[in-house]
C-alpha cells in the first residue's frame, strides 16, 4: 500500500523535482521532466531527462533518480514516493521504463506530479492506467 506523506513533505519534493526539471535536456521534444524520490531510509534523489538524438539513448527523469539513489544507497535501495514535476496542462503519467524500474525497487510506489502548482497523486497501478492499456505482463 503507498504512503502517505504529510503536506510539507510532499511539498519538498515536488519543490525538488521542479528544480531538476529546470536542469532537463530536451531540445528534440521540448518535454522537460523533474524528478525526486524518497526511499525508504528518507533520503530524496533528484533526476531530470536528458535526450539524445540516438531515441534509445534517452533517459527519462524518473530512471535517472533512481538509479542516483542505487548508485548511493546500494541494490537494496527501495523506493517509498516519487513526485514529478513538467509544464503539461495534466498529470504526467510515467513512462513504460520508469514504471517498470520502479516496480522492481519498490511493490507499490506513490506518484506525485504536478498540475499547475495542484498535486496529482496516484499508485503505480494507476499511473500505468493513465498513460497506456495495462497488461498483465507488466505487473509480473
Amino acid at each position: 500500500m503507498p504512503i502517505t506523506l504529510a503536506p510539507a513533505q510532499q511539498e519538498e519534493m515536488l519543490s525538488a523535482a521542479r528544480d531538476a526539471f529546470r536542469n532537463a535536456h530536451a531540445p528534440y521534444s521540448n518535454f522537460k521532466v523533474g524528478a525526486t524520490i524518497l526511499t525508504e531510509r528518507g533520503t530524496m534523489y533528484h533526476g531530470c531527462n536528458v535526450e539524445n538524438a540516438s531515441y534509445g539513448l534517452t533517459i527519462c527523469a524518473e530512471r535517472n533518480a533512481i538509479f542516483a539513489a542505487v548508485a548511493a544507497e546500494g541494490s537494496n535501495m527501495r523506493i517509498q514516493a516519487v513526485a514529478v514535476a513538467t509544464e503539461r496542462d495534466g498529470p504526467c503519467a510515467p513512462c513504460g521504463a520508469s514504471a517498470r524500474s520502479s516496480l522492481n525497487l519498490a511493490p507499490m510506489p506513490w506518484f506525485c506530479s504536478e498540475v499547475r502548482r495542484a498535486p496529482s497523486r496516484w499508485s503505480l497501478p494507476g499511473c500505468c492506467l493513465r498513460a497506456f492499456a495495462c497488461n498483465p505482463l507488466f505487473f509480473l
